[in-house]
């Protein structure tokens, strides 16, 4: 890609895009491969509709089913979303109009977009 982004970051771009049936949706998103036992990780930058606060958006994921919210001494990893179907969401921020998260995920249970699009859609407003 002339961006200098990965085809994985590319397709989740689009996979995202088209399960949120957003497709001008502003997301910016790193996801590297690395050889794991079956834990998935990506950092995430989207520009929700209005503006969210890291506050707002760690209570919306505290209450939407199949997101783990992480404390603030904790990181999502890709091992320690093994052994659950939960997309472990953490590192949350919000500055400027955009939210940043991460989210690891057990890709051998539940698929890496479909986790992603879990924790995108607890912000819908």
């Amino acid at each position: 890609d002339p961006d200098g982004e990965t085809s994985e970051e590319l397709r989740l771009r689009a996979v995202l895009r088209r399960l949120l049936r957003a497709p001008e949706l502003a997301i910016e998103l790193t996801r590297v491969r690395i050889p794991t036992l079956g834990g998935s990780l990506a950092a995430v930058h989207a520009e929700p509709s209005r503006p969210v606060d890291a506050d707002e958006a760690t209570r919306l994921w505290k209450e939407q089913p199949g997101s783990g919210l992480l404390g603030d001494d904790e990181l999502p990893t890709p091992r320690g979303s093994l052994g659950h179907d939960d997309a472990a969401v953490g590192r949350v921020r919000a500055s400027g109009g955009l939210l940043a998260f991460v989210v690891a995920l057990n890709d051998l249970r539940l698929g890496a977009a479909l986790g992603v699009v879990g924790a995108a859609e607890a912000l819908t407003l």
